[in-house]
């Protein structure tokens, strides 16, 4: 199985926040960026959560439609 994309997942927040992966939650802190393994389809939902996503290239993905991994 291939592995994901690694996505960089900012907090754009003053307050942390846990980002909604699937069932998962991963904690991310105020003002601070992670680094996660998620598809395309993940990232978009985050943006949609209020957080700041670049994909790997460096691009912001927000307004991008989801590519096929």
């Amino acid at each position: 199985m291939p592995k994901a994309p690694l996505y960089t997942v900012t907090n754009p927040a003053k307050e942390p926040r846990f980002a909604m992966i699937g069932v998962r939650k991963e904690p991310i802190d105020a003002g601070l960026s992670k680094e996660l393994a998620i598809s395309a389809e993940t990232a978009l939902a985050l943006v949609g959560q209020g957080f700041k996503v670049t994909d790997p290239d460096g691009k912001a993905v927000a307004g991008k439609k989801a590519k096929a991994d």
